[in-house]
C-alpha cells in the first residue's frame, strides 16, 4: 500500500494523470471510493479502469494481491511494470504453503506483463530467486532494487537515516545519486521507497521526479499513522501490521525511536491462518516493554481461543491483570475488548512512551461473529488521549 502511494506521488510530480486501486481506496480525479478488496473482482476492476480512462487517467497504479492473481481477478490485464514488494507469512488460510503463495505472486510476471514490460525485483527478499526466474521466463526487462550497497542493481540504497519525522535516504539511480527526504516513518518504508523508485525507473522517470514525489508523498491511512494528543501525551502509532514479519519490522523500527517504554496493543484475526498467532506474539515480546493482547477481527471464531493461541508466544513476558500492567516490568495483560485494551495502554503510558496499535490500521470496523461493527483504532486512541488529558 505504501509503495503504491509513493509511486502515485512520483507520477504526479512527473506530470502524469494517475489513478490508484488498492487496499485502502480507489482514487482518481475527484473520485474517492473505499476499497472492498485489495484487488477488485474482475468486472468491478474493468469498470473502474474504464472510468479512469474516461476521466483522463493516463497511468493506473494498482495493488495486485495473491488472491486476485489466483482467482483470476486480473485476467485480461497486462501491466507495463510489475513489482513484488516482499513475501512473508500471510494468507496461508488460502494458500496451502509459502511455496504456493510465492508461485501465486510470480503469476504477476509470468502471465500479466505486457510485451516488453518491466519486472521490478527486490533482491533482498529471500524469495527473490523465484521472481527473478519468473521475470526471465516472461522475457521481461529486469529492474533490480536493493538496500544493500554492495549488490549490483539498477536502484540501490547507499545510506538511510530514520527518525520520527521521516527518513533521509541516499539512492543510487541510473541517472546518478539523489538524496531523498521521505516523510513516511519507519525503516521498512525505505524498502518501500526503493521498490517505488525501481518502478519509476522502469517507467523512464528521472531521479528529480523520484526525489520530489517521495518528499511530497502523503500520509498513508493506517500505516505508521500518528494520533496526536496534548503536549504531554505519549506518542501513539496506528499500523496495519498483521503478520509476524510486518509486526516484527514495525516494532524493530520504532524501538529505537521510542524515548521511553514501547507498549503494544495487538491481536490476530479469526478464521485466518492460526499458525502466525504465536510468532506475532513472539515479535511483540522481543521488542516491547509492555503489551496488551486483544481481539482483532475475531469473525466467527471464539475470541478466547484466538487469545489462547496468541499468549503462547508471550511466555518470555510476565502475565498480569490490566490494573497491574504499569508496574510489571516486561508484563502483558489480556483484554478481549479492543476498546478497553487501547484505553488501558494509553492510560498507563508516560509522555516519553510510545503506544503502538497494530493490526487494523485504516479499518473503520471490527468483525464480531457475522456482524461488521463501527470501530476505528485512530478514533479510539483519540478518545483515550482526551480522557487522559482531562
Amino acid at each position: 500500500t505504501s509503495t503504491s502511494f509513493l509511486v502515485e506521488s512520483i507520477l504526479a510530480e512527473a506530470g502524469t494523470r494517475t489513478g490508484l486501486i488498492g487496499t485502502v481506496e480507489v482514487r482518481f480525479g475527484d473520485v474517492v471510493q473505499r476499497a472492498v478488496n485489495t484487488t477488485p473482482e474482475s468486472l468491478d476492476l474493468q469498470r473502474t479502469l474504464r472510468a479512469m480512462v474516461t476521466g483522463g487517467v493516463e497511468t493506473a497504479v494498482m495493488e495486485v494481491s495473491s488472491h486476485g492473481l489466483a482467482l483470476g481477478r486480473v485476467d485480461g490485464c497486462r501491466f507495463a511494470v510489475a513489482a513484488v514488494t516482499n513475501l512473508s507469512q500471510d494468507h496461508l488460510d488460502f494458500h496451502p504453503s509459502m511455496e504456493d503463495y510465492a508461485e501465486a505472486k510470480a503469476l504477476l510476471f509470468r502471465r500479466h506483463l505486457a510485451p516488453e514490460g518491466s519486472a521490478v525485483v527486490l533482491l533482498d527478499d529471500p524469495s527473490a530467486p523465484i521472481f527473478l526466474r519468473a521475470a526471465s521466463e516472461a522475457d521481461a526487462r529486469l529492474v533490480r532494487v536493493t538496500r544493500r550497497p554492495e549488490l549490483e542493481a539498477e536502484v540501490r540504497v547507499v545510506s538511510a537515516e530514520v527518525a520520527m519525522d521521516g527518513s533521509r535516504v541516499q539512492l543510487e539511480l541510473p541517472d546518478g545519486p539523489r538524496e531523498l527526504l521521505l516523510p513516511l516513518i519507519g525503516d521498512f518504508n525505505v524498502e518501500n521507497l526503493v521498490v517505488a523508485a525501481g518502478i519509476a525507473v522502469a517507467l523512464g522517470l528521472p531521479g528529480d521526479a523520484i526525489a520530489r514525489g517521495a518528499a511530497r508523498c502523503r500520509q498513508v491511512p493506517g500505516r505508521v499513522e500518528r494520533v496526536v494528543g496534548e503536549e504531554d501525551a505519549p506518542t501513539v502509532i496506528v499500523d496495519y501490521a498483521h503478520t509476524p514479519d510486518a509486526i516484527d519490522k514495525l516494532l524493530a523500527t520504532l524501538r529505537p525511536l521510542a524515548r521511553g517504554r514501547l507498549i503494544a496493543v495487538f491481536g490476530c484475526g479469526g478464521d485466518r491462518d492460526p499458525t502466525k498467532r504465536a510468532p506475532m506474539a513472539e515479535a511483540v515480546a522481543r521488542h516491547c516493554d509492555r503489551a496488551v493482547a486483544t481481539s482483532d477481527n475475531p469473525r466467527t471464531e471464539d475470541p478466547a481461543q484466538i487469545l489462547e493461541d496468541v499468549v503462547k508466544g508471550l511466555d518470555s513476558l510476565t502475565r498480569c491483570e490490566a490494573d497491574a500492567l504499569d508496574g510489571t516490568d516486561h508484563g502483558y495483560a489480556v483484554l478481549a475488548d479492543r476498546r478497553e485494551a487501547i484505553a488501558c495502554a494509553i492510560s498507563i503510558a508516560r509522555p516519553e512512551d510510545m503506544v503502538v496499535l497494530a493490526g487494523k490500521g485504516h479499518e473503520d470496523y471490527q468483525i464480531l461473529g457475522t456482524e461488521k461493527l463501527p470501530f476505528d483504532d485512530r478514533e479510539e486512541a483519540a478518545r483515550a488521549l482526551a480522557r487522559r488529558a482531562s
